[in-house]
């Protein structure tokens, strides 16, 4: 739902010819809530935390920022909008206040199983759109390794695609590139 992974989509569709296929758009591929952190720069934080309260924040798995509250000058434009309106408000209201990295990755994975296996199990080509740590999950789980070492380290490229071929039955890749 974010702008700049919806814009991606967008260029990628643009690009490939292909501005007719369906799009799904979920708060679950969003990028990871960085709760009271959320709008500020790695530097301010950096500059505020420290660098090693910024790299457990940022890297550790189980690591949870501090939530965000509703007086962050930032709550209402997050809580408050569009995207969340179709929503009851109970969901909306259990919608994350800041995560970990393990936290990101289990809303990440629930998405995969509930709406982009099925869409391949149907035959379907599937393209996901997203940000670093939403990409990391759905690589760590695609590649089958665990994520609680490696997906706080493992940096994505940017603008490179990442192609990953699944068997329609297993749902295992047998061929990325």
């Amino acid at each position: 739902m974010l702008s700049r992974a919806v814009d991606t989509l967008h260029i990628a569709m643009q690009e490939s010819g292909q501005m007719n296929i369906d799009e799904k758009k979920s708060w679950k591929l969003n990028e990871r809530h960085y709760g009271a952190l959320t709008g500020l720069r790695k530097d301010e934080v950096k500059e505020r935390l420290g660098s090693k309260v910024l790299a457990r924040y940022r890297r550790d798995y189980d690591k949870f920022p501090v939530t965000m509250s509703s007086g962050h000058p930032l709550f209402n434009s997050i809580y408050s909008c569009k995207y969340f309106s179709d929503m009851p408000a109970r969901e909306v209201e259990a919608l994350p206040h800041g995560e970990s990295l393990n936290a990101c990755h289990d809303r990440v994975v629930e998405f995969l199983n509930e709406s982009i296996f099925p869409s391949i199990r149907q035959g379907k080509t599937v393209i996901i759109a997203a940000h670093n740590n939403v990409l990391r999950a759905l690589m760590m789980h695609l590649d089958e390794q665990d994520p609680r070492g490696q997906l706080g380290q493992s940096d994505i490229p940017k603008a490179i695609p990442i192609i990953y071929h699944l068997n329609i039955e297993s749902l295992k890749v047998y061929f990325a590139l």
